[in-house]
Protein backbone atom coordinates (compact mmCIF):
# COMPACT_ATOMS: atom_id res chain seq x y z
CA UNK A 1 0.00 0.00 0.00
CA UNK A 2 2.72 2.51 0.91
CA UNK A 3 4.35 1.79 -2.44
CA UNK A 4 1.27 3.09 -4.25
CA UNK A 5 1.21 6.19 -2.06
CA UNK A 6 4.86 6.78 -2.91
CA UNK A 7 4.28 6.35 -6.66
CA UNK A 8 1.17 8.55 -6.62
CA UNK A 9 3.06 11.38 -4.95
CA UNK A 10 6.08 10.93 -7.23
CA UNK A 11 3.76 11.54 -10.17
CA UNK A 12 1.78 14.36 -8.58
CA UNK A 13 4.36 16.36 -6.63
CA UNK A 14 7.61 17.70 -8.01
CA UNK A 15 8.62 18.88 -4.54
CA UNK A 16 8.07 15.43 -3.03
CA UNK A 17 9.86 13.76 -5.91
CA UNK A 18 12.98 15.90 -5.59
CA UNK A 19 13.15 15.30 -1.85
CA UNK A 20 12.76 11.51 -1.86
CA UNK A 21 14.05 10.20 -5.17
CA UNK A 22 17.73 10.33 -4.09
CA UNK A 23 16.86 7.99 -1.22
CA UNK A 24 14.56 5.53 -3.00
CA UNK A 25 16.33 2.38 -4.10
CA UNK A 26 14.67 -0.29 -6.20
CA UNK A 27 15.88 -2.89 -3.68
CA UNK A 28 13.33 -1.42 -1.24
CA UNK A 29 10.50 -2.71 -3.43
CA UNK A 30 9.67 -6.42 -3.39
CA UNK A 31 7.57 -6.38 -6.56
CA UNK A 32 9.53 -6.44 -9.83
CA UNK A 33 6.89 -4.26 -11.48
CA UNK A 34 7.46 -1.57 -8.85
CA UNK A 35 11.21 -1.81 -9.43
CA UNK A 36 10.67 -1.30 -13.17
CA UNK A 37 8.40 1.69 -12.58
CA UNK A 38 10.93 3.29 -10.23
CA UNK A 39 13.81 2.71 -12.66
CA UNK A 40 11.92 4.23 -15.57
CA UNK A 41 10.77 7.11 -13.37
CA UNK A 42 14.34 7.90 -12.27
CA UNK A 43 15.65 7.66 -15.82
CA UNK A 44 12.96 10.04 -17.10
CA UNK A 45 13.55 12.51 -14.27
CA UNK A 46 17.31 12.48 -14.90
CA UNK A 47 16.88 12.89 -18.66
CA UNK A 48 14.17 15.57 -18.77
CA UNK A 49 14.49 17.16 -15.31
CA UNK A 50 10.72 16.98 -14.80
CA UNK A 51 8.33 14.43 -13.37
CA UNK A 52 6.62 12.07 -15.82
CA UNK A 53 2.89 11.49 -16.00
CA UNK A 54 1.33 8.07 -15.54
CA UNK A 55 0.71 7.93 -19.31
CA UNK A 56 4.36 8.72 -20.00
CA UNK A 57 5.50 5.95 -17.67
CA UNK A 58 3.11 3.50 -19.34
CA UNK A 59 4.50 4.38 -22.77
CA UNK A 60 8.07 4.02 -21.54
CA UNK A 61 7.27 0.60 -20.09
CA UNK A 62 5.57 -0.50 -23.31
CA UNK A 63 8.67 0.55 -25.26
CA UNK A 64 11.12 -1.16 -22.90
CA UNK A 65 13.01 -4.18 -24.11
CA UNK A 66 13.88 -7.17 -21.98
CA UNK A 67 10.88 -7.03 -19.65
CA UNK A 68 9.07 -10.31 -19.19
CA UNK A 69 5.32 -10.39 -19.74
CA UNK A 70 4.77 -11.00 -16.04
CA UNK A 71 6.92 -8.01 -15.03
CA UNK A 72 5.28 -5.86 -17.71
CA UNK A 73 1.82 -6.71 -16.37
CA UNK A 74 2.94 -6.05 -12.81
CA UNK A 75 4.40 -2.64 -13.75
CA UNK A 76 1.24 -1.64 -15.61
CA UNK A 77 -0.87 -2.84 -12.68
CA UNK A 78 1.17 -0.60 -10.35
CA UNK A 79 0.61 2.38 -12.60
CA UNK A 80 -3.08 1.65 -13.02
CA UNK A 81 -3.43 1.71 -9.24
CA UNK A 82 -2.33 5.34 -9.22
CA UNK A 83 -5.27 7.66 -9.41
CA UNK A 84 -3.50 10.60 -11.02
CA UNK A 85 -6.63 12.70 -10.79
CA UNK A 86 -6.63 12.47 -7.02
CA UNK A 87 -5.17 15.09 -4.77
CA UNK A 88 -1.65 14.97 -3.44
CA UNK A 89 -1.18 13.77 0.11
CA UNK A 90 -0.01 16.25 2.70
CA UNK A 91 3.70 16.63 1.99
CA UNK A 92 5.12 16.18 5.47
CA UNK A 93 2.97 13.10 6.12
CA UNK A 94 4.05 11.36 2.94
CA UNK A 95 7.69 12.34 3.52
CA UNK A 96 7.49 10.79 7.01
CA UNK A 97 5.89 7.60 5.67
CA UNK A 98 8.43 7.33 2.87
CA UNK A 99 11.28 7.72 5.34
CA UNK A 100 9.76 4.97 7.51
CA UNK A 101 9.45 2.75 4.43
CA UNK A 102 13.09 3.28 3.44
CA UNK A 103 14.37 2.77 6.98
CA UNK A 104 12.48 -0.50 7.31
CA UNK A 105 14.33 -1.97 4.33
Amino acid sequence: MIEQVIFKNLVLSDEYSRKVIPFLDDDYFSDNGDKIVLGIYKNYLNTYNTIPSVATLQIEIENSNGITQQNYESAIKSLNAIDASSEKDELQWVLDKTEEFCQSK
